[in-house]
């Protein structure tokens, strides 16, 4: 579903359907789970429908979204790491919500040069941010669970990015349209 890559050339994969992140290396084509998948082992040792997946350099560690896990996960590349640490959602995979602290389906994040995470919660139709690794994140775009094609208003965000002056654009899904908002500034 997606993927990314290591300083090392060592590319992860967030294998959706297989519940489990693989990795291979460019010069090997040999794929290692790295996530396995083990419902009947604790809840911090497997994904659930990894949707998105990003390498974070400043924390040697790969940032993976659950979508139907409802959170945001950091797994260190150590070798001695055996389960993840919650960057924000619930660490259980039954619940979902519209506060600040659960999402109604993960599509994607991203995590800034600052460390900080955005979180498109696709079903709530909203963009979430998270200074660090705080688990309390705020809406910065969209109107929680509201969909509608004005500018405040998304019909099913999927994906984001932000450029060199941190403006965001927003992939608004049913709306087929993105969605430019200007200038976040980090907080």
């Amino acid at each position: 579903m997606a993927l990314t890559m290591d300083n090392n050339s060592i590319i992860y994969v967030a294998d959706y359907g297989n519940n489990r992140i693989v990795s291979c290396s460019l010069t090997n084509t040999v794929i290692k789970v790295i996530i396995p998948y083990n419902p009947s082992g604790d809840r911090g040792t497997y994904v659930v429908t990894p949707i998105s997946i990003q390498y974070d350099p400043n924390t040697y560690s790969l940032v993976i979204a659950q979508q139907m896990g409802y959170n945001v996960i950091r797994w260190s590349l150590n070798s001695t790491t055996t389960s993840w640490t919650l960057i924000a959602g619930s660490a259980s995979s039954e619940l979902s919500g519209t506060s600040r602290t659960l999402f109604n389906q993960v599509c994607y994040t991203v995590i800034d040069q600052f460390g900080h995470t955005y979180v498109v919660d696709c079903y709530n139709q909203r963009i979430q941010y998270y200074l660090g690794d705080l688990i309390q994140g705020r809406t910065i775009a969209g109107v929680i669970q509201a969909s509608g094609n004005n500018t405040y208003l998304f019909n099913y965000p999927t994906t984001l990015t932000y450029d060199s002056k941190m403006n965001l654009y927003v992939a608004d899904s049913n709306n087929s349209r993105i969605q430019k908002f200007l200038q976040l500034t980090p907080i």
